[in-house]
Parts: C-alpha cells; structure tokens; sequence
C-alpha cells in the first residue's frame, strides 16, 4: 500500500486508508486513536476511535503559536464521529470484559472437575 503511495501527494483519503489497514480490533485490542505527520507541511492528522472516515488535521505552527493548553481530543471532531468512536469503544470494552468472564468461569469449570475427580478416585481407593 505505502509503495503505490511514493512520490505521490498524500490525501486524507490515502492517510485514513493506511490508517484503517493497520488498526487493531480484535477481542482484547483496540485502536484508540491513530495519527499520521507530515512533516514537510508541519501537520498532524488525527484519527477517533478508529474512526477513519473523519481526520482531524493539526497545523503545528498555528498551534505552537497558541502556547501551552489542554485540548479533549474529542473536541477535534464531529459529533457523529465521537459518538460513532465511543459506541465503538463501548462494545469493545463490553467484550474484552464477557471474554474474562467466560475465562474465569471455565477456569473454575475445570478447577471443580479437577477436584470432584480426584475426590471421587480418593473414595474409591479408601
């Protein structure tokens, strides 16, 4: 993908296609947020929630002159984008904590037939 990219001139569409092609979603992973800089142009593009449809574009030297400040990352994009992102997050979130659950209960699965088999085989040989 980046060598049909070189030497041509870099989109958003192109960043946000890289973007999506190296994020992580999967049971126990997930892409909070991905930037790509473009250091000839002094820009930083910014991804939500692996939502790639929607890149915020930073300006270094307009920011820089700004001075120091703290910005919510979400404030940089639309609405639909951070709701999309957090509903996003939510249902991963909601995963990741039914995948320990189920791994926790079959532990204690395997852990009381352990024991109830060896307890039987105890028996059994008194």
């Amino acid at each position: 993908m980046l060598k049909e990219m070189a030497g041509k001139d870099i989109s958003t569409d192109s960043i946000g296609a890289v973007l999506r092609a190296v994020h992580l979603e999967t049971l126990t992973t997930f892409t909070m947020y991905s930037n790509f800089a473009d250091l000839k142009a002094g820009k930083i593009y910014l991804s939500y929630m692996s939502q790639y449809q929607e890149l915020s574009e930073i300006d270094m030297a307009e920011e820089l002159t700004k001075g120091q400040r703290i910005i919510k990352m979400s404030d940089l994009f639309s609405e639909e984008t951070v709701t999309a992102g957090d509903k996003a997050y939510a249902w991963f979130e909601t995963r990741f904590k039914l995948a320990i659950a189920a791994t926790i209960a079959i532990g204690l699965t395997l852990a009381a037939s352990i024991i109830f088999h060896v307890a039987k085989k105890v028996r059994n040989n008194s």
